[in-house]
Protein backbone atom coordinates (compact mmCIF):
# COMPACT_ATOMS: atom_id res chain seq x y z
CA UNK A 1 0.00 0.00 0.00
CA UNK A 2 1.33 3.39 -0.94
CA UNK A 3 -0.23 6.69 0.06
CA UNK A 4 0.02 10.27 -1.14
CA UNK A 5 -1.28 13.06 1.11
CA UNK A 6 -2.37 16.45 -0.22
CA UNK A 7 -3.91 19.54 1.42
CA UNK A 8 -5.94 22.33 -0.18
CA UNK A 9 -3.79 25.05 1.39
CA UNK A 10 -0.55 23.47 0.20
CA UNK A 11 -0.66 21.93 -3.29
CA UNK A 12 2.50 19.96 -2.56
CA UNK A 13 1.92 16.19 -2.49
CA UNK A 14 3.85 14.21 0.08
CA UNK A 15 4.74 10.69 -0.98
CA UNK A 16 4.66 8.12 1.81
CA UNK A 17 6.90 5.09 1.87
CA UNK A 18 5.33 1.78 0.96
CA UNK A 19 3.56 0.25 3.92
CA UNK A 20 3.83 -3.47 4.62
CA UNK A 21 0.71 -5.55 5.11
CA UNK A 22 0.12 -7.79 8.09
CA UNK A 23 1.49 -11.26 8.41
CA UNK A 24 4.27 -13.44 7.16
CA UNK A 25 6.87 -13.01 4.54
CA UNK A 26 7.41 -14.85 1.35
CA UNK A 27 9.94 -13.78 -1.18
CA UNK A 28 7.96 -12.86 -4.27
CA UNK A 29 9.36 -10.14 -6.47
CA UNK A 30 6.95 -7.27 -6.98
CA UNK A 31 7.59 -4.24 -9.17
CA UNK A 32 5.41 -1.32 -10.22
CA UNK A 33 4.59 0.00 -13.68
CA UNK A 34 4.82 3.66 -14.70
CA UNK A 35 1.44 4.36 -13.06
CA UNK A 36 2.56 2.89 -9.73
CA UNK A 37 0.36 -0.18 -10.17
CA UNK A 38 1.87 -3.46 -9.01
CA UNK A 39 3.13 -5.87 -11.67
CA UNK A 40 3.70 -9.38 -10.35
CA UNK A 41 4.41 -12.87 -11.65
CA UNK A 42 2.48 -14.05 -14.69
CA UNK A 43 -1.06 -15.31 -14.35
CA UNK A 44 -4.47 -14.43 -15.66
CA UNK A 45 -4.35 -10.64 -15.87
CA UNK A 46 -7.46 -8.52 -15.33
CA UNK A 47 -7.55 -4.72 -15.60
CA UNK A 48 -10.26 -2.14 -15.06
CA UNK A 49 -11.30 0.85 -13.00
CA UNK A 50 -12.92 1.76 -9.71
CA UNK A 51 -16.10 3.80 -9.28
CA UNK A 52 -13.69 6.76 -8.88
CA UNK A 53 -12.22 6.03 -12.34
CA UNK A 54 -8.92 4.90 -10.79
CA UNK A 55 -6.93 1.92 -12.18
CA UNK A 56 -7.34 -1.68 -10.95
CA UNK A 57 -4.99 -4.53 -11.81
CA UNK A 58 -5.48 -8.14 -10.66
CA UNK A 59 -3.39 -11.22 -11.37
CA UNK A 60 -5.71 -14.14 -10.71
CA UNK A 61 -3.36 -16.92 -9.66
CA UNK A 62 -3.90 -19.32 -6.74
CA UNK A 63 -2.60 -16.51 -4.52
CA UNK A 64 -4.25 -13.41 -6.00
CA UNK A 65 -2.27 -10.19 -6.48
CA UNK A 66 -4.50 -7.14 -6.69
CA UNK A 67 -3.75 -3.43 -6.75
CA UNK A 68 -6.10 -0.47 -6.94
CA UNK A 69 -6.06 3.25 -6.30
CA UNK A 70 -8.51 5.21 -4.21
CA UNK A 71 -9.04 8.92 -3.66
CA UNK A 72 -9.55 9.55 0.07
CA UNK A 73 -11.69 12.37 1.47
CA UNK A 74 -10.52 13.78 4.81
CA UNK A 75 -12.64 15.38 7.53
CA UNK A 76 -10.51 18.55 7.54
CA UNK A 77 -11.28 19.17 3.84
CA UNK A 78 -8.00 17.84 2.51
CA UNK A 79 -7.63 14.78 0.31
CA UNK A 80 -5.27 11.88 -0.04
CA UNK A 81 -4.60 9.12 -2.54
CA UNK A 82 -3.73 5.55 -1.67
CA UNK A 83 -2.80 2.42 -3.60
CA UNK A 84 -4.07 -0.70 -1.83
CA UNK A 85 -2.10 -3.81 -2.79
CA UNK A 86 -2.75 -7.39 -1.68
CA UNK A 87 0.90 -7.95 -0.84
CA UNK A 88 3.03 -9.35 0.76
CA UNK A 89 0.28 -11.66 2.07
CA UNK A 90 -1.83 -12.56 -0.94
CA UNK A 91 -5.38 -13.83 -0.48
CA UNK A 92 -6.38 -17.27 -1.72
CA UNK A 93 -8.53 -17.27 -4.84
CA UNK A 94 -11.37 -19.63 -3.90
CA UNK A 95 -12.66 -22.23 -6.39
CA UNK A 96 -15.80 -20.11 -7.00
CA UNK A 97 -13.58 -17.12 -7.95
CA UNK A 98 -14.14 -15.15 -4.75
CA UNK A 99 -11.46 -13.61 -2.52
CA UNK A 100 -11.13 -11.37 0.53
CA UNK A 101 -8.12 -9.34 1.72
CA UNK A 102 -7.65 -7.03 4.69
CA UNK A 103 -4.75 -5.27 6.34
CA UNK A 104 -4.22 -2.80 9.14
CA UNK A 105 -1.26 -1.10 10.75
CA UNK A 106 0.40 2.15 11.66
CA UNK A 107 2.41 4.63 9.65
CA UNK A 108 5.58 6.24 10.93
CA UNK A 109 5.95 10.04 11.26
CA UNK A 110 8.52 10.08 8.42
CA UNK A 111 5.94 8.56 6.02
CA UNK A 112 3.64 11.58 6.37
CA UNK A 113 5.89 14.53 7.32
CA UNK A 114 3.99 17.14 9.30
CA UNK A 115 1.12 14.80 10.19
CA UNK A 116 2.69 12.35 12.63
CA UNK A 117 1.80 8.70 12.97
CA UNK A 118 -1.41 7.30 11.54
CA UNK A 119 -3.43 4.12 11.93
CA UNK A 120 -4.92 2.57 8.81
CA UNK A 121 -7.25 -0.25 7.75
CA UNK A 122 -7.94 -1.44 4.24
CA UNK A 123 -9.92 -4.28 2.70
CA UNK A 124 -10.72 -5.60 -0.77
CA UNK A 125 -13.12 -8.34 -1.83
CA UNK A 126 -14.66 -9.58 -5.01
CA UNK A 127 -15.25 -12.37 -7.46
CA UNK A 128 -13.43 -13.13 -10.69
CA UNK A 129 -15.07 -15.61 -13.05
CA UNK A 130 -14.48 -16.16 -16.73
CA UNK A 131 -13.53 -12.95 -18.51
CA UNK A 132 -14.64 -10.46 -15.84
CA UNK A 133 -14.76 -9.63 -12.17
CA UNK A 134 -16.14 -7.10 -9.71
CA UNK A 135 -16.01 -6.21 -6.06
CA UNK A 136 -15.51 -3.50 -3.46
CA UNK A 137 -12.65 -1.93 -1.53
CA UNK A 138 -12.50 0.33 1.52
CA UNK A 139 -9.67 2.23 3.18
CA UNK A 140 -9.38 4.61 6.12
CA UNK A 141 -6.51 6.25 7.92
CA UNK A 142 -6.62 8.26 11.14
CA UNK A 143 -4.13 10.93 12.11
CA UNK A 144 -4.19 12.97 15.28
CA UNK A 145 -5.71 15.95 13.44
CA UNK A 146 -7.93 14.27 10.82
CA UNK A 147 -9.42 11.06 9.40
CA UNK A 148 -9.50 10.08 5.72
CA UNK A 149 -11.58 7.36 4.05
CA UNK A 150 -12.90 5.92 0.81
CA UNK A 151 -15.21 3.13 -0.31
CA UNK A 152 -15.25 2.10 -3.98
CA UNK A 153 -16.69 -0.50 -6.33
CA UNK A 154 -14.43 -1.97 -9.01
CA UNK A 155 -14.89 -3.87 -12.26
CA UNK A 156 -12.23 -5.69 -14.30
CA UNK A 157 -12.02 -7.57 -17.58
CA UNK A 158 -9.48 -10.11 -18.72
CA UNK A 159 -6.61 -8.38 -20.53
CA UNK A 160 -5.98 -9.56 -24.06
Amino acid sequence: MRAVRTRRAAPLALLAAALAGCGGGGSSTVTTDTNGIVVGPSGLLYTGTTSQQQPVRIEATAQLLGSLRMQLACKDGSSSRVTLTTSPVRPKLEPDGSFYYQESGTTQPREFPGFGSGRYRGAMNGTITGRQGSGTAVFRISFKETNCRAAVRWDVRKAT
